[in-house]
């Protein structure tokens, strides 16, 4: 038999009843203030707050009704998924279910909706688990940031925009780099100012070299440079900015010519590296007219010396017929000759000998500017002297005394020996020759 409770148990029994009936009262109470303010925050905050579960929508405020068109009553029937733009719906769900299955997710996103008239806005969207009803379900906030979005994607497709005129610029200027690059008639060459290593060479440099492009890309500036000591030397000023053109350097062909060139340089940065920029043009042909030029010159100046020296010959030449003519002391005929020799010739010193052609002997008549000791030592030649025999042969002369053949004469230290006249005339005259 079961015991009846006691007195003193029906009295605990039934304040433990008054109690916990209390208590329950009180969390109906509690549950049912929470409710009411959380229903006035959702209904007086100016953020779009749902409760979802799965795809059904079972709560809604009405700035959620506001931003997205639906009444309240429509959105209690429509599919969350329907509210949601195309573009983000395989995201929400997976994320709305691995929230469910309690698996971590991000609690805040950007959501893009579509509107009951189809219109696109954004959402700032937090998104939190927590139980409703005895079930799971999904508690969104948000705020919209359309126009936030609208500035941002303005921003980004301006960018967009910027950078696409950009490269479409930079791939002309390449383009018209590479049209300048190859076109021009010098040949342009670029290399490292620390290695010497060749980066680029335009199509002139290639065939003013002789090589191909990927030959020319594995040479070094050593390897076409005919002067390795000046190269080193005017690095230094190019590098310094001292040196902007180069006139004159010899520079190596791929077949070992060696030909001049003239040559523009500057360095600049490219590529975080110093590069020298060398613009190299041959001056063969340029060399060649000069040299051509310079001996043209060179021939008119002595055709015009020649004629200056042919019209003083022909005035000494009157000169001396008109005075010879008046005078009949053949010393002072000789002087006067030899005195307008020695002026035409700019010569210092000289003589003029006298020929026995019966003899045969050479004395000298008349002289000027000749020391007494080389007076004697010359003075007089005899028949079997050379230089008697090539003036009795009658043919003038008009050459060095060195380039004669004839017998060299001991150098005297008095003065007048060094004054030993360096070209010599003889003319014939009668039975005697001057």
């Amino acid at each position: 038999m079961t015991r009846k409770p006691t007195r003193g148990e029906l009295k605990k029994r039934t304040r433990k009843v008054r109690k916990d009936s209390f208590k329950s009262g009180s969390a109906e109470k509690e549950l049912k203030e929470s409710e009411t303010k959380f229903r006035l925050l959702a209904e007086s905050t100016l953020s779009f707050i749902t409760i979802t579960r799965g795809d059904k929508v079972l709560f809604a405020n009405p700035s959620w009704e506001t931003i997205s068109g639906y009444s309240r009553e429509e959105i209690l029937k429509v599919k969350y998924s329907e509210m949601v733009h195309p573009d983000m719906l395989e995201m929400v769900r997976e994320q709305g279910l691995a929230s469910l299955r309690g698996e971590k997710v991000p609690s805040r996103y950007e959501l893009k909706i579509l509107t009951k008239n189809r219109q696109v806005r954004w959402l700032d969207l937090s998104v939190v688990k927590f139980s409703y009803m005895g079930k799971p379900a999904l508690l969104s906030s948000a705020f919209d940031i359309t126009d936030r979005k609208r500035l941002e994607n303005k921003i980004k497709k301006e960018k967009d925009e910027r950078e696409q005129r950009v490269r479409q610029a930079l791939r002309e200027s390449e383009e018209k780099y590479m049209q300048l690059f190859n076109t021009v008639p010098a040949g342009i060459m670029l290399y490292d100012a620390e290695t010497k290593k060749l980066l680029d060479g335009n199509k002139a440099a290639l065939n003013l070299y002789g090589y191909s492009k990927e030959e020319f890309l594995n040479l070094t500036y050593w390897d076409i440079t005919a002067e390795p000591e000046k190269s080193k030397e005017t690095f230094q000023r190019v590098l310094s900015g001292e040196a902007k053109k180069i006139p004159l350097r010899y520079q190596k062909k791929k077949d070992g010519t060696v030909i001049p060139i003239e040559a523009l340089v500057g360095s600049f940065r490219l590529n975080n590296r110093k590069v020298i920029c060398g613009v190299s043009t041959d001056i063969s042909e340029h060399r060649q007219a000069q040299e051509e030029l310079e001996k043209a010159n060179q021939e008119l100046r002595n055709e015009i010396k020649n004629r200056e020296q042919a019209e003083i010959l022909l005035r000494a030449q009157n000169y001396l017929a008109m005075t010879l003519s008046a005078m009949s002391d053949l010393k002072k005929r000789l002087e006067i000759c030899l005195t307008t020799a020695l002026q035409i010739s700019g010569m210092d010193s000289g003589g003029i000998y006298l020929v026995d052609a019966i003899s045969p002997t050479l004395d000298l008549a008349v002289y000027m500017g000749l020391s007494p000791a080389f007076v004697k030592s010359v003075s007089h030649y005899g028949s079997a002297s050379p230089l008697t025999k090539m003036v009795l042969t009658g043919k003038t002369i008009y050459s060095r005394y060195d380039e004669l053949n004839l017998p060299k004469k001991p150098q005297n230290s008095q003065r007048g020996c060094g004054h030993l006249p360096p070209f010599r005339c003889v003319m014939r005259i009668g039975s005697s020759a001057v």
